[in-house]
């Protein structure tokens, strides 16, 4: 498993799956009702939740939170568990309280303006901000604070980090509320759970007439192409994890428009080509493209890009390249130089295929 990834459920029957498509037809969850993919959703049912006014059981849910969360160390996982002894037995919690000159989406506290508190951050299918973790961690001083990666967020890569935050996904908090007895919004919070481990985690494994038409996917919960395309793409990364022959990992995250993963600079991506340019590969949704970075380069890259895609119309491969990719306008940062749409129906066979196609195309990927 990785370090920053879902554990996927055991169960691959397609019984699951039916019982989502029935919940979410007949509105029997009321947080997939609400919104799974909403923050808002969320907020609410936590702020209900970890208030020991409404659920009796909340300080011992709060506690086991605390416990199986993922610290940036160990000695981060005793602190926590030190302050969790100085919270009364009576607490709240409210929402967009302001924490080192942000707004948390949770604080944990009680009455008393003085006494121990606990930031919760929320993000479900978007990413920290660029100091919006580091500057909340300053104000912190050794006090933890937790952030629940709910939706894509628990299978991305996140260059920029959480700071001191203790990490949450999706199976850590199934596996530490599993035995516990709630009312029925805690009921109700962690069946939309199960959903979500089961969306992220078992994309390939879907019933047979969703295989064919992704539009069909919303009657799973699947919110938009760019979520399921996270999940194939995770499922991919972790067969390439011990497969690839590359020597580096493949790293996942957003890139506006699509899902991306990337493999990280090793002698076949990131490889300076000429003066200013480096040639990478990465998977953009369902296409493999070997792309080009040009910083300050323009006219380098445009004449490297016609001679490699000439030299590559030689290059002898089971899997052909897409047309030629339309011309890149002036002072383009990222150009496609060639494209593969890979058939998208087995984790192991997309990697054997990219695999493949890498080590035949980067014939003339020649360092500068």
């Amino acid at each position: 498993m990785r370090e920053n990834g879902e554990t996927p459920s055991t169960d691959t029957s397609p019984l699951p799956w039916k019982k989502i498509e029935d919940r979410l037809r007949n509105g029997s969850n009321p947080v997939e009702v609400a919104g799974y993919g909403r923050e808002s959703t969320h907020k609410g049912y936590l702020s209900w939740m970890l208030n020991t006014s409404h659920w009796p059981g909340a300080r011992q849910a709060l506690r086991l939170l605390l416990e199986r969360a993922t610290w940036p160390g160990e000695e981060d996982l005793q602190r926590a568990m030190v302050w969790f002894q100085t919270l009364p037995d009576q607490f709240q919690c409210g929402c967009e309280k302001p924490v080192g000159g942000r707004k948390v989406d949770l604080l944990v506290a009680t009455n008393e303006e003085t006494g121990p508190d606990l930031p919760i951050e929320l993000k479900v299918d978007s990413g920290p901000g660029d100091k919006q973790f580091a500057e909340m961690s300053k104000s912190r001083n050794g006090q933890p604070a937790l952030v629940l990666l709910l939706g894509t967020g628990a299978i991305r890569d996140e260059p920029v980090g959480f700071g001191v935050f203790g990490i949450l996904r999706p199976t850590a908090i199934l596996n530490a509320w599993r035995d516990l007895q709630g009312p029925q919004p805690v009921s109700d919070w962690i069946q939309a759970l199960e959903h979500e481990v089961l969306r992220l985690g078992h994309p390939f494994d879907l019933p047979r007439e969703y295989q064919q038409r992704d539009q069909d996917l919303g009657r799973l919960g699947y919110r938009s192409d760019k979520h399921i395309w996270y999940a194939r793409l995770a499922a991919v990364r972790a067969v390439m994890t011990t497969v690839s022959p590359f020597g580096a990992p493949w790293t996942l995250y957003d890139g506006g428009y699509n899902a991306v993963l990337n493999l990280s600079e090793c002698q076949w991506s990131w490889v300076t080509v000429a003066a200013g340019v480096k040639a990478y590969w990465e998977f953009n949704d369902g296409n493999l493209v070997l792309k080009v970075e040009q910083r300050e380069a323009d006219a380098a890259a445009r004449a490297w890009l016609s001679q490699y895609q000439q030299q590559a119309a030689s290059i002898t491969c089971p899997h052909g390249p897409n047309a030629r990719p339309k011309e890149a306008k002036a002072g383009s940062t990222w150009i496609s130089v060639l494209s593969w749409e890979i058939n998208f129906r087995d984790p192991h066979q997309v990697a054997a295929d990219a695999i493949e196609i890498i080590r035949a195309f980067s014939k003339y990927l020649v360092p500068a």
